[in-house]
């Protein structure tokens, strides 16, 4: 960590695992992203078609560094089978989540 992080957030020095912060972030993106993609879609707002794709991009690389840290979490901070089943579940959809972009309109698939 560095001493800018350190002076700027001094209590996450002393965090064992933190996969709880960033998970929020695509998780508020894509919510934002599916009512804007549907105005888009159902009422013609082209308008709104850039944004849509920057809240779907932005989600989805959020989503693949959620994922990193949450792969990374359980040699840091061990937990309980019974949670371990519930972070088996949430991988797999911050996994399947990243995807979107390959399979939205603008996306290269």
């Amino acid at each position: 960590m560095t001493g800018l992080t350190r002076a700027l957030l001094p209590g996450l020095g002393g965090m064992a695992n933190i996969h709880p912060l960033p998970v929020h972030f695509p998780i508020a993106l894509y919510s934002a992203f599916f009512p804007t993609e549907l105005i888009v879609v159902v009422f013609k707002k082209k308008e709104l078609r850039d944004a849509a794709e920057w809240l779907l991009y932005l989600g989805t690389l959020g989503a693949i560094g959620t994922v990193a840290t949450g792969l990374r979490a359980p040699a840091r901070s061990p937990m309980p089978a019974m949670s371990m089943q519930s972070c088996r579940a949430t991988e797999t959809w911050g996994l399947s989540c990243s995807h979107l972009v390959r399979y939205s309109p603008g996306g290269e698939a």
